[in-house]
């Protein structure tokens, strides 16, 4: 009785090992599958000398998805009167100043202004002494070759159903609603996009976006972004590319980070997926968000020790009974 006794308390231990080797065998588990568009960091300063030369400006588009484009604009010295009758835009003037002409109105232009242009809105940009640097979100995507050339005795087109609108984002920053880590205003918000003032504080922490795509671009303050397991310095001009589903966080430096935060479709913040510290992915697996999965030695698997107290007990009742 006692060699069966024996026989049965090594298969069991057997047993355990093998559940320990085959967690610890999975050493690639992921969170969440990869998203479709790519995720991506620039910096506008470098991008915006890349242009290519339009009537009026020089464009680089940084971000290009079927739905959405993000590009860096130089006006030189004047856009003209059009209007984009193929979508809508919002800019932020990074760099420079100068005067613009929207669906009749004009307003003063300067770093960090934000100007809401709807589909058909007619429109002038022109520079004073120089150029003016511009960071432009479009929906659907910018494409030059359709902008529509509006002559001085041309007819107005008929207003647009969207409200075209001017910001600045240093006023409209400070009103944000308070949320986990950092508080918003969304300035533009239509059924098909949000375009919201973010100030972080101080941390925005690890969590995903399930319903939407985001473009952020650093306003005023530093900090460090981790976006789908990879560490980016970010500081004023830094611009992300946040597709739908990529894991990130947002840490401020010294106080707190603005971000301007443009989203397709339309950001709910009640919607945030936020993902825990550590996630155990698969039994012998654990995984914080933004590293690579970590094997556990099998040894330390709790069917380990569970296994060898029941063929414990079971060698000492049968002992007894031979006795």
């Amino acid at each position: 009785m006692i060699k069966i006794t024996a026989i049965l308390l090594v298969l069991t231990v057997a047993l355990a090992l093998v559940h320990g080797a085959l967690a610890a065998e999975t050493p690639n588990a992921t969170i969440t599958p990869a998203p479709t568009a790519v995720s991506a960091v620039f910096g506008f300063s470098e991008e915006v000398m890349k242009g290519v030369q339009r009537e009026g400006f020089t464009i680089m588009q940084m971000v290009k998805t079927p739905e959405y484009t993000a590009s860096a604009i130089a006006v030189k010295p004047e856009i003209k009167m059009h209007s984009h009758p193929d979508g809508n835009h919002v800019i932020y003037i990074v760099n420079g100043s100068g005067t613009g002409i929207l669906d009749g109105k004009s307003y003063a232009l300067k770093p960090g202004t934000i100007v809401h242009i709807p589909k058909g809105s007619t429109h002038t940009i022109k520079a004073d002494g120089g150029e003016m640097q511009i960071l432009d979100f479009a929906y659907p995507p910018f494409d030059p070759a359709k902008i529509m050339w509006i002559t001085p005795n041309a007819t107005i087109t008929p207003a647009p159903t969207a409200a075209s609108a001017v910001f600045n984002f240093g006023e409209e920053v400070v009103k944000g609603a308070q949320r986990e880590g950092f508080t918003i205003i969304q300035m533009v918000k239509t059924p098909e996009y949000t375009a919201s003032a973010i100030a972080v504080k101080p941390e925005i922490k690890m969590h995903s976006h399930p319903d939407g795509n985001h473009v952020i671009y650093i306003v005023n303050g530093s900090g460090t972004g981790i976006l789908d397991g990879k560490s980016y310095a970010l500081k004023p001009g830094t611009i992300v590319h946040i597709p739908k589903g990529s894991t990130h966080s947002i840490k401020a430096e010294g106080g707190e980070m603005q971000i301007l935060d443009f989203a397709y479709p339309p950001f709910d913040p009640a919607k945030i997926m936020w993902i825990t510290p550590t996630v155990t992915t698969t039994p012998g697996i654990t995984q914080t968000p933004g590293e690579q999965p970590k094997a556990v030695p099998a040894f330390s698997s709790p069917v380990i020790p569970i296994a060898a107290v029941i063929g414990l007990v079971v060698l000492l009742r049968y002992k007894r009974r031979d006795r």
